[in-house]
């Protein structure tokens, strides 16, 4: 008699270690520490996005991508180039 062998349950992948992403209020607050607002233009411009995106993102629609956030973070630390109208 041949006995069969029991399949392992899968086990769930562990979760990636690190900083939790930006939430839609931090985006808001952050936006307001550089004088940007969230239906502004030259908010659209500065984060290479779309007006609608930026609002979608505001509203909590959409996550905060990465890079938008990589670049906010950056923006606080080192000031908004005013430069590229």
């Amino acid at each position: 008699m041949v006995k069969k062998k029991k399949k392992k349950k899968a086990e769930p992948k562990p979760k990636p270690a690190g900083p939790k992403p930006m939430t839609a209020r931090q985006y808001q607050k952050a936006l307001d520490a550089l004088g940007l607002t969230v239906a502004g233009k030259q908010t659209a411009k500065a984060l290479g996005l779309g007006l609608r995106h930026c609002q979608r993102i505001a509203a909590g629609e959409v996550r905060v991508p990465p890079p938008v956030e990589l670049l906010l973070g950056m923006y606080l630390k080192h000031g908004l180039n005013e430069t590229n109208d």
